[in-house]
């Protein structure tokens, strides 16, 4: 089951955005990153969409507000190595 979870967010989430990324490289910049923050499902590791609740505040723990720096100063400064 892990091997067929696997391609298929292979299948329906990373190669769309690798798609789109080998698309536009050459169009204008274009970024993305994998959240590796929120594993608390073992089974599942981080999922579609695990870091929306770290962005927002909705849980405030630690990681949220390191999360939130690193949009910020993303956004600021277009720089993928910045850190708050």
């Amino acid at each position: 089951s892990k091997r067929i979870s696997a391609m298929l967010g292979d299948f329906l989430f990373q190669a769309s955005r690798r798609r789109l990324l080998s698309y536009s490289k050459n169009k204008q910049p274009s970024w993305s990153y994998t959240s590796r923050v929120f594993k608390l499902i073992p089974f599942a590791g981080s999922f579609h969409a695990s870091d929306i609740p770290f962005v927002f505040g909705i849980l405030p723990m630690q990681p949220a507000a390191e999360m939130q720096s690193r949009w910020i100063a993303f956004a600021n400064t277009l720089n993928r190595k910045c850190l708050p």
